[in-house]
């Protein structure tokens, strides 16, 4: 993703591309809107063999 973000399509468009230079299997890992960019950027890559999507949720400590 840029920094700052663009756009999910922006970024997952500039996530393509990246992906499609690598040439080997690719794993991405994304939270939150980083989430979605890798979803919609993996969409349609063959490369890509992993697609975990990081969740948080507020702890349970005291």
């Amino acid at each position: 993703m840029a920094n700052p973000p663009r756009s999910v399509e922006g970024d997952a468009a500039y996530l393509r591309d990246v992906i499609a230079g690598i040439g080997a299997p690719v794993v991405l890992v994304g939270h939150s809107c980083g989430g979605m960019v890798i979803s919609q950027a993996a969409a349609t890559q063959r490369p890509v063999t992993e697609r975990p999507c990081l969740t948080a949720s507020p702890s349970t400590r005291r």
